[in-house]
């Protein structure tokens, strides 16, 4: 018998091949590891929370422009006009306002994280869906407030 080389004896030392009575080793799954899901139960909580924020703070703005409608009596206003309101005016609901967008876009791309890691997946895709959602609630909030306004113009 040779070994693994032609001329060459087998080594000592090696294994009996596979089937020779010998059972193979125990295959030893590991647990799952759970992660934690306080990712997307936070990325969830921050998207809902930019989103009444955003609400709330939309309607300061939209009355001044509702009021800037009923003024003038035309639903075409200059936009540095009312650029020069909000900013003399409006500047702290303005600031928030710009916040909570940005505050969302973070919600949303820590959802997609949480998501994409398994780190509260559930939770993580329902903050995204609230993110996008976001723009779709303040410019609801915006019309409730300057639609009475510009039907009143005419």
């Amino acid at each position: 018998m040779t070994g693994p080389y032609p001329g060459y004896p087998p080594p000592p030392y090696a294994a009996p091949p596979p089937g020779m009575g010998y059972p193979p080793p125990p295959v030893v799954a590991a647990p799952p590891v759970r992660k934690n899901p306080l990712l997307g139960r936070f990325s969830l909580s921050l998207a809902v929370l930019m989103a009444i924020v955003s609400s709330a703070s939309v309607v300061p703005l939209a009355t001044l422009h509702a009021q800037l409608i009923v003024s003038t009596g035309s639903t075409e206003i200059d936009s540095t006009l009312l650029a020069e309101i909000w900013t003399g005016s409006a500047t702290a609901p303005l600031a928030t306002w710009v916040g909570s967008i940005l505050g969302s876009l973070a919600a949303m791309v820590l959802g997609l994280i949480a998501a994409i890691s398994g780190r509260g997946r559930a939770t993580g895709i329902l903050a995204i869906v609230a993110g996008i959602l976001t723009p779709v609630v303040w410019i609801s909030c915006w019309l409730v407030v300057v639609a009475p306004a510009m039907t009143a113009v005419g």
